[in-house]
């Protein structure tokens, strides 16, 4: 090993920080920004969906959260987890039966 730190390892440091920010009410838009550029690296990680629908919890936008988690399931569909939240974003924009229908 030479030291340097490969494009995965970059990769994963830069998601870390982007969720340490949304977590510690940091710029939530900064860490938005951070995960839709890993997106053009990774499009099919369903934990990056997964983690722009946790940080759209606090604010508007309840359909593109329910989005992203749809996204995440996709493409990560054993996360359990995510199935819960994308049935709470879709109570959250009216879609009662979508919400259940999911679980």
């Amino acid at each position: 090993m030479d030291g340097r730190a490969g494009p995965v390892s970059r990769f994963a440091a830069r998601l870390a920080e982007s969720r340490r920010r949304a977590r510690g009410g940091g710029r939530c838009g900064g860490a938005l920004d951070e995960l839709r550029q890993a997106l053009t690296i990774t499009p099919r990680n369903g934990v990056i969906y997964y983690n722009i629908g946790n940080i759209m919890l606090g604010g508007g936008g309840r359909r593109q959260r329910a989005e992203a988690y749809a996204a995440a399931i996709r493409y990560a569909p054993d996360f359990a987890a995510t199935y819960y939240y994308r049935a709470a974003a879709r109570e959250q924009t009216g879609d009662l039966e979508g919400a259940l229908r999911g679980l």
